[in-house]
């Protein structure tokens, strides 16, 4: 008689969102459209961040991706500066979306300000 064991594992559900800090830019920054817009993140994900994207919406709704990645990653910092010369005086919203792969989602948003 042959016998086979295995070890069995509890598999785990992973309930909690990523983390998002937006460092740069802050909440209200005003920036010329001839300069470039600093864009720091950090991410921080208990089981594994799985993707995340970082658009720049303006007013009408119309999106200006920034960055994405899928990614494997328990902490990911973004340092980026994205040229702001294509794009029209006026109020936009910086949006940071990630999740895990348990999709589990969090959305992070700022608000500047092109002149």
């Amino acid at each position: 008689m042959i016998a086979f064991t295995g070890c069995q594992k509890e598999a785990i559900i992973d309930t909690v969102e990523p983390d998002i800090h937006i460092l740069a830019p802050t909440a209200g920054a005003v920036l010329s459209v001839e300069d470039v817009m600093p864009v720091e993140v950090d991410f921080s994900e208990n089981l594994g961040l799985h993707t995340y994207f970082i658009w720049l919406i303006a007013e009408d709704g119309m999106p200006t991706l920034v960055e994405k990645q899928h990614l494997h990653a328990l902490r990911h910092e973004v340092r980026l500066e994205f040229p702001l010369n294509d794009l029209e005086p006026g109020t936009y919203e910086l949006q940071v979306t990630a999740d895990d792969h348990d999709q589990n989602t969090t959305n992070a948003a700022v608000t500047v300000h092109l002149q």
